[in-house]
């Protein structure tokens, strides 16, 4: 299967809508066209002015020529610069464009759609906001900038978020409650209420990803956050020393590490990049576009092969 990848494009009014959607490939090559997120850079809810109705034409326009233009399906996952609500306005009407949050979905979803025996999951934003589902940055004595010089982060992020991963995955399995992970992280009595609340928003994210993830036997996954400490978990808008700490989903990872997607594509940390994340199942790769994100992206009936073209 080849789909056409768009993700974190960030339009304004001033872009040029179709350089991003007419890139140099013949639209017959392709099976469906999938937005990771972010295809406009602000929405009228969050901007609250007439600037986020003139950045919402702009996504409208692009969503038009996009239907217009390919006779495909296109799969629509929110980002956390246009969610839910704006995306459902910006497709409104367009019967070959989806919005898929929360959403598994087939080729007889679509018109004379082809997908070669796999399912579309999606999984995006309903906020502008998205962080990790355990805010361990918030915490005094597990934000790994307490511990780290320019020197020493890599190793300090990665070494918290190896152990934030572990303790989310125990809980998850029911071998620790709230109380022993925050035990094991040093977390003072007066946060021990929020750190338990985010625990469970950690536990309901998870078996709704996990749902999806394992709605059929192959299933490719498209979210816009992406999984907790894999290779492109950087996110652009950290500078300096935040910007190398993990900020991905946790409970992605985990949903990913235990129903074994087919693939997994994300966009949101504008950082280019392939990784690969151990399954029950065996390795399942990982992928990001960067920003712009235009990319091919090609699957076979074997999860070891993943081919990717940017354009």
């Amino acid at each position: 299967m080849r789909l056409l990848l768009l993700n974190d494009l960030h339009l304004g009014p001033s872009d040029d809508r179709p350089a991003y959607a007419r890139p140099e490939i013949n639209e017959a090559k392709f099976d469906a066209i999938v937005t990771a997120g972010d295809v406009v850079d602000e929405n009228r809810d969050h901007a609250k002015s007439a600037a986020g109705e003139r950045y919402e034409r702009v996504g409208r326009a692009f969503y038009e020529f996009l239907h217009e233009e390919y006779d495909l399906p296109i799969v629509v996952v929110p980002g956390n610069h246009d969610p839910l609500d704006c995306v459902e306005r910006l497709t409104e009407g367009l019967d070959r464009a989806i919005v898929a949050h929360e959403r598994v979905l087939r080729e007889a979803d679509f018109p004379d759609a082809d997908f070669e025996g796999f399912a579309l999951a999606g999984w995006g934003c309903e906020q502008f906001d998205q962080r990790p589902e355990i805010r361990y940055t918030e915490f005094p004595g597990t934000d790994p900038l307490e511990d780290a010089t320019a020197a020493t982060i890599d190793h300090v992020a990665a070494e918290r978020a190896v152990e934030i991963e572990t303790l989310a995955g125990r809980y998850l399995d029911g071998d620790a409650d709230a109380g022993a992970v925050a035990d094991a992280l040093g977390i003072a009595d007066d946060d021990r209420a929020r750190l338990a609340d985010q625990l469970a928003a950690l536990e309901r994210r998870y078996e709704a990803l996990y749902s999806l993830v394992t709605a059929e036997e192959r299933v490719l996954f498209f979210t816009h956050v992406p999984p907790f400490d894999v290779a492109f978990d950087h996110h652009h808008s950290g500078s300096g020393l935040r910007g190398r700490i993990r900020r991905g989903s946790i409970a992605l990872k985990h949903a990913v590490r235990r129903g074994s997607p087919h693939a997994v594509c994300s966009g949101h940390t504008h950082e280019y990049g392939i990784d690969t994340v151990a399954t029950v199942r065996g390795d399942r790769y990982a992928f990001n576009a960067g920003s712009p994100g235009v990319a091919v992206v090609e699957v076979t009936t074997d999860p070891a092969v993943l081919n990717v073209r940017t354009t």
